[in-house]
């Protein structure tokens, strides 16, 4: 084989290297990422995880987002680890840093990692309450200064709840407001996450420090009690 011809064939196979290691990273725009987040079916069918700083998060966030800054993934790809299988979207202001996330989870085995249009790069509608997975709310309980409100309806709650929790359905939120202290963060849970995403959000617009645990009832094994 001529030279030039060894020569196309490395270049070639350089050239499709990026292609390779990217192989499994998809990109979405701000519009498709808007309509999954408000779709009550389509959002728990994903993860949705905001790459920029806490400060950045906690300043307006897309709604259903948890928050892992990009610091923490590049020390500890493993971090989602529980997600491996899920189809994970990251964002973060323009895309670049939630490009870098995403090429070290695909190189760490994650399967479906999808890189969406940051916020400086679409208008997305933004939230200010924080949403944790059911893991990192059983990892914040470790104390008794807090308040868990279970926002499902009322008979729900009878047939089985999670340790201490106190029962704040979503069309009740109002006449129960003095039953929920101010002085202690409250975790908001519910079925799917939709009931405690509006109850997370009316708490915050009231002053709460309030998380809204995105793994309902039906997502994960909470060991309810009666």
């Amino acid at each position: 084989m001529k030279l030039s011809k060894i020569f196309s064939v490395i270049l070639a196979i350089v050239l499709l290297l990026p292609l390779v290691a990217y192989a499994d990273i998809s990109n979405m725009d701000g519009v498709e990422l808007q309509n999954i987040v408000n779709d009550a079916k389509a959002k728990d069918k994903v993860l949705v995880v905001d790459v920029r700083s806490n400060d950045e998060y906690n300043a307006g966030h897309i709604k259903h987002a948890i928050n892992i800054p990009f610091a923490e993934i590049e020390a500890d790809p493993n971090i989602l680890a529980d997600y491996k299988d899920f189809p994970i979207i990251l964002y973060c202001k323009t895309g670049k840093t939630s490009g870098k996330a995403a090429k070290i989870l695909d190189d760490n085995g994650y399967k479906n990692i999808t890189n969406a249009q940051g916020v400086k790069k679409f208008n997305y509608e933004l939230f200010t309450y924080k949403n944790i997975t059911a893991k990192m709310f059983l990892d914040m309980i470790d104390s008794n200064e807090y308040t868990i409100v279970d926002a499902r309806r009322a008979e729900d709650y009878a047939e089985g709840h999670i340790k201490g929790a106190i029962s704040v359905p979503l069309e009740t939120l109002e006449a129960n407001i003095d039953n929920i202290p101010k002085d202690k963060p409250v975790y908001v849970y519910c079925y799917s996450g939709s009931r405690s995403n509006a109850v997370s959000k009316k708490l915050n617009e009231l002053g709460y420090e309030v998380y809204n645990v995105i793994d309902g009832t039906k997502e994960y094994d909470y060991k309810l009690v009666k």
